[in-house]
């Protein structure tokens, strides 16, 4: 997600899905667009907070989105699918909401750009990290391609939304302990970490203190996000993609690899 971008500023992207569009209707080859959306877009939908999965379906309301041009963007996006759908039902485009992907669970390179990433900077710079509960729903990203693929390659009409995160979750819990192991830090709470991420980072340069860039997400979205209250259904998406069916949970070994590259990269300490 790019968090600092404005809805303007995607003006170029939505043109671009028009054209994507109309070749897809003037093509003589049965072409298939599968636009890749964001969990944004319903990170506040009704369900969230009613302890229910968020269905494959189309959202008409823009306040289920997380308030931030991103996920705004990503939602006009949808719309601009939806509408093309309704002019042509022969149409064959659809769009997959995706959740949180960690980085390739064979080569380990996870986008220090990311918020996760992000938040274990902070942590190093501040001496601790946030104790977390909940489920998280991590999905490398290998596995989140392969399903893509299997999508766009299946042999009947495309939905109109799929959605792609691990259907198994793991306890932060034990995600917080390995890093904890890891990193050679403690967990202190979420509140006192928030506290340590604004204050004893403001002489700190950007790159140590990442986490401060996103504080309107960390204090505002993140618990929700990240600790089992948004669970996007994927029933749809397992009936076509045996890889996404057969996910199972990062595994400890895979952690270690990330953190192995954060550290060759010079991105942790």
């Amino acid at each position: 997600m790019s968090f600092k971008r404005s809805l303007h500023t995607f003006e170029p992207q939505f043109k671009t899905l028009h054209n994507l569009l109309d070749l897809c209707r003037e093509s003589k080859h049965n072409a298939r667009l599968l636009f890749i959306s964001s969990i944004g877009v319903i990170g506040r939908h009704p369900n969230t907070f009613a302890n229910k999965p968020v269905p494959e379906d189309p959202v008409r309301d823009i306040q289920s989105s997380l308030g931030f041009g991103y996920s705004h963007a990503k939602y006009h996006c949808e719309q601009i699918i939806n509408q093309a759908l309704e002019q042509d039902s022969s149409l064959q485009a659809s769009y997959v909401r995706v959740g949180q992907m960690t980085g390739s669970q064979h080569f380990g390179l996870w986008n220090t750009e990311e918020h996760v990433p992000a938040l274990l900077r902070t942590s190093q710079t501040i001496g601790a990290l946030p104790r977390l509960d909940g489920l998280a729903s991590w999905l490398p990203l290998d596995i989140a391609a392969a399903t893509v693929s299997e999508l766009l390659l299946d042999t009947t009409h495309l939905r109109t939304v799929y959605h792609i995160e691990n259907p198994v979750r793991q306890p932060w819990r034990e995600l917080l302990a390995s890093l904890s192991a890891h990193l050679g830090l403690p967990i202190i709470s979420y509140k006192e970490w928030l506290v340590r991420m604004e204050t004893n980072g403001e002489s700190v340069t950007g790159s140590l203190n990442p986490a401060k860039n996103l504080r309107e997400f960390f204090v505002e979205d993140f618990l929700h996000m990240s600790c089992g209250s948004v669970v996007m259904s994927t029933t749809q998406t397992t009936s076509v993609s045996a890889v996404l069916l057969s996910a199972k949970p990062v595994s400890p070994g895979t952690l270690a690899l990330y953190i192995e590259q954060w550290r060759r990269a010079g991105f942790l300490d």
